[in-house]
């Protein structure tokens, strides 16, 4: 079955136990950026969840979504305003490898555009570093020989979204009025959220 969704995204990674560290709503907003960016022709082989830019124990990385298509290796974020997306080509990959660390392992992606490091469950790490080896070399000479390949190594997004106008007083008071009404609130408890609300 090909997996194009984020639903079936998440649910690969789960049933093969290649995701730690997440909620599940984060984990489908993730994978959702992915779908959203899938070209027509391409399908997930190989989906997990990680901590990208790992640096050792100190590090201030961020759990994320990966994935291993039949075209590239996509790196994936759903931040507070912003929509991280970064895919490698698979033509445009040098190797895949294991570096064992103290707290987790880490799975080495050297690309023409840099170097990518991911930490991993030590107990899972190896078996994904060997799926996501044997689609690279299942693709990349495949690819190669393909005229349209595009040729920019790396593709990066980063689709900021504006953050939300704050609301004004009367928007606030509004918004709890029908809550009070609605049975939700109190009238006591609405008078002191309007109280709070105008600084009185």
């Amino acid at each position: 079955m090909a997996i194009r969704t984020a639903q079936a995204m998440y649910d690969y990674a789960s049933e093969h136990h290649f995701a730690f560290g997440y909620s599940f709503k984060m984990a489908k907003k993730h994978f959702a950026i992915i779908e959203k960016n899938l070209e027509p022709d391409e399908e997930c082989l190989m989906t997990f969840i990680g901590m990208d830019n790992y640096r050792g124990r100190r590090t201030q990385a961020d759990y994320t979504a990966f994935a291993l298509t039949n075209k590239r290796f996509i790196i994936s974020q759903k931040k507070r305003f912003t929509d991280h997306f970064v895919s490698v080509y698979w033509y445009h990959l040098n190797r895949i490898y294991r570096e064992e660390d103290a707290l987790l392992d880490v799975l080495v992606l050297d690309s023409v555009p840099g170097v990518f490091r991911i930490g991993l469950r030590k107990d899972r790490c190896e078996e994904i570093v060997d799926m996501a080896n044997e689609i690279f070399k299942t693709h990349a000479t495949h690819l190669q020989a393909t005229p349209a390949a595009p040729a920019s190594p790396v593709i990066i997004k980063e689709v900021v979204k504006e953050e939300p106008a704050a609301k004004s007083n009367v928007e606030q008071i509004l918004e709890y009025k029908k809550l009070l009404d609605d049975g939700i609130l109190t009238e006591e408890e609405f008078a002191a959220i309007k109280k709070k609300i105008l600084g009185i």
